[in-house]
């Protein structure tokens, strides 16, 4: 065995050995045998393994060689070509003219251009949507703090003067417009209207008392409803909402508008047994024959009050308990229409059609109840609670009403006991032994007989009192209760109001009022 060294072992080391070799010049190869010095090896004696070997490294140094200048020379010619695009991007940027340089330049200002376009941009948009939401604020938003009064708001023209030449060409734009047949539009005689002492002249004063007239109107659906209120506020011509009943007065000027043909019931979950209804629908009818109710989630006042076709402020929506309604479509005084929730409908209910007619209702049905109302109607306040007593049960109390369409007279006072059917019975007994007039009604049947009402004007504040302590035969006075808005201090819920009804959103500004002297 042994080894062979060879003096070089690179690339280029073999490439000068096969070099050497072919010029013929001498090559030291020394042969290493083990134990003895290294001999060296004459040129004949080289074997021809050897020179195999010499020739097959020459030749891979060669092609190395060749791969390694392909390289460089692609290398090469890409970096030219890099060279000459950014030459010829210099040369464009030379061509354009020079931007002029000013103290307020990109160079010199922390802030660039884009940067400065964009916070104008912002700060444009933040102030068109800060303005876009007050001219047109969400309907149900109420925040406390509010300083919006009853003197603030714009009701319809209820009592607002208007000559008759307005009123007709408000009635004949609305026949126009509505495509309004003989059966949606009454014509009657009207007597004339006396100057009114606030006012400088007389609400459309006629020669003949006899052919003054005055106008009923039957819108069918919200969408006549909402143009009927705008063309009214438009035209200045007083206008009532309602469904009028035998024997209201017809001493009252202006255009009625009788609500009677609201009377459909448009959907019915049965899933959640809810009923979306217009305002004039026999929602009570409709619920007894499934079996449900739509007063249970009532106080008993509330239930009273709605039974003797009454309204208590801020409690009921056309006679039922707001704590049946969801929700509800509201029309305002200048036409608008929108969906209002069960805490917008708190606040508006208190100030009456003059400011927003509920024309559709969502309402929750619920199971039938054993419950009972016991109605009394007397004069003696010490027999109501000498009833209360004797039931051990609380007494809704409400005195001095008088109003003419209810059979109470001016003094009378009602009670309300609400017990099961087992102690109406013994209350029934004891009601007949003192004498008193009384009607059992139970809850499940309770509903408004006319929910759309128009109810007369009158100036007697009825008073609400419950009784806690019947031992002690107290009775708590809550408040007054007068249903019109120019008697006594605002109330506190419109002081809640905001923009909600903006007096300067109520009248469209982009529209202006009619003159008589207008075109029409």
């Amino acid at each position: 065995m042994f080894t062979l060294g060879l003096v070089r072992r690179f690339s280029a080391g073999r490439a000068l050995l096969q070099s050497s070799v072919k010029e013929g010049a001498p090559l030291n190869i020394h042969v290493f045998k083990a134990g003895k010095p290294a001999v060296a090896l004459k040129d004949e004696e080289y074997p021809d393994w050897l020179w195999t070997l010499l020739d097959k490294e020459a030749q891979e140094a060669q092609l190395k060689a060749t791969d390694e200048f392909r390289y460089m020379r692609k290398q090469a010619k890409k970096l030219h070509r890099q060279k000459l695009k950014q030459n010829n991007f210099l040369a464009q940027l030379r061509k354009r003219p020079p931007a002029p340089h000013t103290a307020g330049s990109a160079r010199e200002s922390p802030f660039s251009m884009q940067l400065l376009v964009m916070v104008v941009a912002l700060g444009a948009g933040f102030a068109i949507g800060r303005t876009s939401t007050r001219q047109n604020p969400p309907r149900d938003l109420f925040p406390a703090g509010s300083t919006t009064t009853v003197a603030d708001l714009r009701a319809s023209s209820f009592s607002s003067p208007a000559d008759y030449a307005l009123f007709q060409r408000c009635v004949k734009k609305l026949q126009n417009e509505l495509n309004l047949s003989s059966d949606d539009v009454d014509e009657e005689l009207w007597r004339v209207i006396t100057e009114n002492p606030g006012w400088s002249s007389v609400l459309w004063s006629h020669k003949d008392t006899d052919t003054a007239k005055r106008y009923r109107i039957r819108p069918r659906d919200a969408q006549q409803l909402a143009v009927v209120m705008k063309l009214c506020q438009l035209y200045r011509v007083p206008v009532q909402v309602g469904v009028p009943f035998d024997g209201y007065k017809t001493d009252q000027y202006g255009l009625t508008v009788d609500l009677g043909r609201l009377d459909r019931i448009l959907a019915y979950n049965e899933r959640t047994h809810t009923v979306t209804c217009e305002c004039s629908a026999d929602v009570g009818s409709f619920a007894n024959s499934r079996g449900l109710s739509a007063m249970n989630g009532a106080q008993p006042l509330d239930l009273a009050l709605s039974w003797l076709g009454l309204a208590a402020p801020g409690d009921t929506v056309n006679g039922y308990p707001l704590a049946s309604l969801k929700s509800a479509k509201v029309v305002l005084a200048d036409g608008t229409t929108f969906t209002a929730s069960r805490e917008t409908l708190r606040i508006l209910a208190p100030l009456g059609r003059r400011f927003a007619t509920v024309c559709e209702m969502e309402i929750a049905l619920e199971p039938h109840t054993d419950e009972c109302l016991v109605v009394f109607q007397t004069r003696n306040v010490d027999r109501l609670v000498e009833l209360a007593d004797h039931v051990a049960s609380p007494l809704t109390y409400v005195g001095n009403f008088g109003f003419a369409h209810c059979s109470l007279q001016t003094g009378e006072s009602v009670g309300v006991l609400k017990v099961d059917r087992k102690q109406a019975q013994s209350v029934v007994k004891m009601a007949r032994r003192l004498g008193e007039t009384h009607v059992v009604v139970p809850v499940c049947e309770l509903h408004p007989r006319a929910p759309s009402e128009v109810g007369p004007t009158t100036n007697s504040v009825a008073k609400l009192v419950v009784s806690d302590n019947f031992a002690q035969g107290r009775l708590t006075e809550l408040g007054g209760a007068g249903v019109l808005l120019n008697e006594g201090p605002e109330w506190d819920a419109v002081r809640r109001l905001k923009l909600a009804i903006d007096p300067n959103k109520v009248l469209n500004a982009s529209e202006t009022l009619v003159t008589s002297s207008t075109q029409p």
